[in-house]
């Protein structure tokens, strides 16, 4: 599914450069759970924007179903990205404009079809978010922000979800749903690569790794 191998960046700056990867390498298959470990600015974030096709490495190859992700032209990434790739963001990213049901069917390109919206009441309905149809993100609590956003990543059903810090603005308790929803995920059969500082969050998966 996805395969980084021997990733490099490094970040020019004008006092000096700035070594964010070298030679990182990892492969998910659907059902992996796979957690990137570090303290801040180690490079976890650049490491997912690069599996995402967001930001071209200096060297090394990201495989994407065993094509080589950067020999394809921006608009195809994009393409993939909408279809195949979940992204979740500490920030959330939500729409401010929109209310919660708008927000998740945002995922859907603009396409609003009887589907569309049964598909985004079913994950209203999953993410428990039925008292919270109507409402704006500012009305939202921090969890249920993140909910909102999760439900957005996975409308299209993606093969691989790409979370970066997604419990880094949560309590302990909210932190635990979110960690249970990817681990949910997983299990049915999308891949999933989590990044994260929180020695606790890594330490509860076999498969991570350290930056």
């Amino acid at each position: 599914m996805l395969e980084l191998k021997n990733i490099s960046k490094t970040y020019l700056k004008s006092k000096c450069d700035v070594l964010a990867l070298k030679n990182i390498s990892l492969a998910l298959k659907p059902k992996d759970f796979v957690v990137v470990q570090g303290s801040s600015g180690c490079g976890k974030t650049t490491l997912l924007l690069i599996a995402g096709g967001l930001l071209k490495p200096d060297s090394g190859k990201v495989l994407m179903d065993n094509r080589d992700f950067y020999t394809l032209s921006s608009e195809k990434r994009a393409q993939i990205r909408a279809l195949r790739i979940g992204f979740v963001f500490q920030q959330f990213f939500l729409i401010p404009y929109l209310n919660v049901l708008d927000n998740i069917l945002s995922a859907s390109l603009g396409v609003k079809t009887k589907q569309t919206k049964e598909r985004a009441m079913e994950l209203i309905k999953h993410f428990d978010l039925e008292n919270r149809i109507n409402h704006f993100p500012s009305e939202l609590s921090t969890g249920e922000r993140q909910r909102v956003a999760l439900a957005r990543a996975v409308f299209n059903k993606p093969k691989l979800i790409l979370a970066d810090e997604p419990t880094g603005n949560l309590d302990a308790k909210n932190a635990a749903i979110v960690v249970s929803y990817l681990k949910e995920f997983a299990k049915k059969g999308s891949a999933v690569l989590l990044v994260t500082h929180s020695t606790k969050i890594a330490k509860s998966f076999k498969n991570r790794i350290r930056l």
